[in-house]
């Protein structure tokens, strides 16, 4: 029995912090079969403050949307997206920060068996208060380490492009990693995002990958601050407020209405990497995300779908949505990065 085709409606993914200009981005949601991203476009989008005057967004591509204004803490927005007469709504804000305090590494490296995947992992113990500023916080906690090394990235650059186009690498693989021009990649992402993310997807295969794409991709030294440089890295709950969503190993999220300790595992194989070199320093920082309440539900629901998309005993995960008229999300969020620990 073939498979039925998807609707059109649009989609919508708009997550915004004081730290970064209003971006919004737009497109199609796909039939079942569809390997590529349906971006759109020709829609006409704004954004208005409960305080002032609508913020236009002008197109730019690969369904990106941007204005040069920054959201404020506290100010309701409203999204509103004219799909050639539709009309799709939605409305959040910025929450205010959770207090986090007294982060540390509260004891000597050990194993931690995760239940949810069934593998042991070799972590670091740390601690820390949460404190809520609101009747309830919602909170996201991540765990990322810094080499303090200048480190090489890579590149997709339009070279990159019409270096594989002229090996007749299939035009849709071209467009999906055009998407990544510009961008800074590290090298501990680059396979991920490159062969598992978009060459998988049309049977391009790892021999490919290192013989072709890889070298066509541009190489350049970052500095030891550069936003690439900080890497995501193992993080597990020991606290009965935060969880691990489903098999993911990178997030902890939970509700907070009352000031509590988080009890947490980090990952040991960054100070077990640098295999006591005393020529750089490894940093520990915490990421610590105050989400609305919108975001949140958006997130678990996100995660769950993901890491059961290929379980055929689970249920249906459908990703939560706050769009009127459409689908995806629009949220605000309150990010803070403590650096708490030197190996």
């Amino acid at each position: 029995m073939p498979f039925e085709e998807s609707d059109q409606s649009l989609v919508v993914n708009c997550l915004f912090s004081e730290d970064v200009n209003w971006k919004v981005i737009l497109s199609r949601v796909k039939s079942y079969n569809d390997s590529t991203e349906n971006y759109f476009g020709s829609a006409r989008v704004g954004i208005i403050p409960e305080n002032g005057d609508t913020i236009r967004l002008t197109y730019e591509s690969n369904g990106v949307y941007r204005a040069e204004s920054r959201p404020i803490k506290g100010i309701n927005y409203q999204l509103v997206v004219n799909d050639h007469g539709k009309i799709l709504r939605a409305k959040s804000e910025i929450p205010s920060a959770v207090k986090v305090s007294s982060v540390k590494v509260a004891g000597e490296h050990s194993v931690f068996y995760s239940n949810a995947n069934l593998t042991d992992y070799e972590v670091v113990p740390v601690k820390l208060d949460v404190t809520p500023t609101d009747k309830q916080n919602y909170v996201r906690l991540r765990f990322y380490s810094l080499n303090t090394n200048k480190i090489m990235c890579y590149v997709v650059t339009s070279k990159t492009i019409e270096t594989l186009r002229a090996k007749q690498y299939p035009e849709k693989f071209l467009f999906d990693l055009s998407v990544l021009i510009g961008k800074q990649i590290s090298g501990y992402n680059i396979k991920s995002e490159v062969l598992y993310g978009i060459m998988y997807k049309y049977n391009i295969y790892n021999y490919q990958y290192e013989n072709d794409v890889l070298p066509a991709i541009e190489k350049v030294e970052v500095g030891p601050r550069d936003e690439t440089t900080f890497l995501i890295e193992l993080i597990f709950s020991n606290s009965n407020w935060l969880s691990n969503v489903s098999r993911d190993t990178y997030n902890v999220l939970g509700v907070i209405n009352q000031p509590k300790e988080a009890s947490l595992f980090v990952s040991y194989y960054t100070v077990m990497n640098k295999n006591g070199s005393t020529d750089y320093t490894e940093e520990y920082w915490l990421e610590a995300v105050t989400m609305s309440e919108d975001y949140y539900k958006y997130q678990k629901s996100y995660v769950n779908q993901v890491n059961n998309i290929s379980n055929p005993f689970s249920s249906t995960n459908e990703v939560y949505t706050n769009i009127d008229n459409g689908v995806g999300i629009f949220a605000g969020y309150n990010r803070q990065m403590i650096h708490f620990h030197d190996y």
